[in-house]
């Protein structure tokens, strides 16, 4: 049975994990005001003139060309619901038109309205394809692994007098293999961003940062889709899409979401500290209500007998 518990502890640990990054994703990304907050930070929304009109900001590379497009508010706010709507609802195709758009071939050229315009490109459209498709496996088994954290999780309760010793020794366990592990993987993605940025005619601190972030998005593309080179190139191209999306909305929805993990593994941890400390005690407490309430049925059902 110490084999088996042992087993079960690192199971739920892992389960865990999976329920947590879902549990505080999900609402950030299906969340139409968290992107209106970073549109206002990024400056993807227009900015207000002296005589209080709104002058949109230029945004790159419309429907995967290299033409530059003025959205107007309200035309962002489409495309911000038009991307949450696919992922999360029944939507099949990424593709978005958009009427009475102004377009130029270059960012501070002259801008003609346009009647009819694709927002995202090929690519863009693959691309959010691949995300959707990941997106429905992860909720499959983020499903599965909450059925069977919950599973785990009352077995443990029902013998927490047997393996509450063992429960945080091997919750940190489990925490220090999965932070290695990531560590090492940011590791090898910083010394090749290096190699590569010494092999670069351009040797800069912005340069070797972008270097980096694009290493390291590049294999966290090959965990995701391994084997499959069109994906990960297909994961790199410029668009409207990555124009509203910015590096900076990212990094702060993964910052919300390791915050939210963090809290919640500090809860979990805290509870295995608990039984560590008091859980001989609680089950003892437990067994003995258990036999002082058999004791007081017992004449009970003699006494209806008779």
């Amino acid at each position: 049975m110490k084999v088996l518990d042992r087993c079960l502890i690192i199971v739920f640990n892992f389960c865990l994990l999976l329920v947590a990054v879902w549990v505080s994703a999900v609402p950030i990304a299906k969340n139409p005001a968290y992107y209106h907050f970073q549109f206002r930070v990024n400056d993807i929304y227009g900015s207000v003139d002296d005589n209080g009109d709104t002058i949109a900001h230029p945004l790159k590379y419309i429907g995967g060309t290299n033409k530059y497009a003025k959205y107007t508010d309200e035309q962002l706010d489409v495309i911000i619901d038009h991307i949450i709507d696919y992922l999360f609802n029944d939507k099949d195709d990424f593709a978005l038109e958009l009427e009475n758009v102004e377009v130029s071939s270059r960012y501070y050229g002259e801008y003609e309205l346009q009647e009819k315009v694709d927002v995202f490109g090929e690519k863009a459209i693959t691309h959010m394809h691949d995300v959707k498709q990941l997106f429905i496996i992860y909720q499959i088994v983020s499903v599965i692994a909450f059925v069977v954290m919950l599973g785990i999780g009352a077995y443990l309760l029902l013998r927490i007098g047997q393996v509450r010793k063992i429960l945080f020794e091997y919750t940190m366990l489990f925490y220090g293999v999965f932070i290695s592990i990531c560590s090492i993987f940011v590791m090898v993605n910083f010394a090749l961003a290096i190699i590569e940025y010494q092999e670069s005619s351009s040797q800069s601190v912005m340069n070797f940062f972008s270097t980096f972030e694009r290493v390291l998005w590049e294999n966290i593309h090959w965990l995701f889709f391994p084997f499959q080179d069109d994906k990960v190139e297909g994961s790199f191209f410029n668009d409207t899409l990555t124009s509203v999306l910015t590096t900076d909305l990212f990094i702060t929805a993964v910052i919300i979401v390791l915050v939210v993990i963090a809290l919640l593994q500090i809860l979990w941890l805290s509870f295995t500290v608990v039984m560590k400390l008091f859980g001989g005690r609680i089950a003892y407490k437990i067994k003995e209500y258990k036999y002082k309430n058999s004791i007081s049925i017992e004449p009970t059902n003699s006494s209806s007998n008779s």
